[in-house]
């Protein structure tokens, strides 16, 4: 009996065949062996091979099917990197327990001071006048803006009164 059991962390050593059993187009596409060094069932195995042939073919890859055993397992050896990782991450632990050293008082920035003003080199109204017989026009602000008139206020609930007509006397 075949080997399918593609479960565990060992390398698994795989031989499988890929045809298809559509009718009067029955064949084999694909042979070939795969180092396989996942976890997985033999459902998601025939996927994976269905997948790496031919991807998604709309109704084509119904008649696709995938036989294979597994040849021969190899015991990995265990990742170095992870036990450094926990060391490393049992000295963090360590010094995080330790007593926490005293808290870092940062004192703030002094301000950026301004940048400083520039210097204009145009002549004081008065030397200018003194240079030139003409009199130096004197700046004159602008009148205020009367207000608007206040909005008149209506009491909620009632309409706005109509202007009303004055009356003609009867009879005349």
């Amino acid at each position: 009996m075949p080997d399918t059991d593609l479960s565990g962390d060992a390398a698994k050593l795989v031989r499988y065949t890929l045809l298809t059993v559509e009718r009067e187009a029955e064949r084999v596409i694909e042979r070939g062996e795969l180092l396989v060094t996942d976890d997985m069932d033999a459902q998601g195995f025939r996927a994976w091979v269905i997948g790496r042939h031919c991807g998604y073919d709309g109704g084509r890859n119904r008649f696709l099917r995938v036989a294979f055993d597994v040849l021969a397992r190899y015991e990995r050896e265990p990742l170095r990197h992870r036990r450094r990782q926990i060391e490393v991450l049992e000295e963090i632990r360590d010094a995080l327990r330790a007593e926490p050293p005293p808290p870092v008082v940062v004192a703030p920035a002094p301000a950026p001071e301004p940048p400083p003003a520039r210097r204009r080199s145009i002549p004081n109204p008065p030397e200018v006048a003194q240079k030139s017989a003409e009199p130096v026009p004197k700046l004159v602000e602008p009148a205020p803006k009367p207000a608007a008139p206040a909005p008149v206020r209506i009491p909620p609930g009632r309409p706005p009164a109509a202007p009303q007509k004055p009356r003609r006397p009867k009879g005349s």
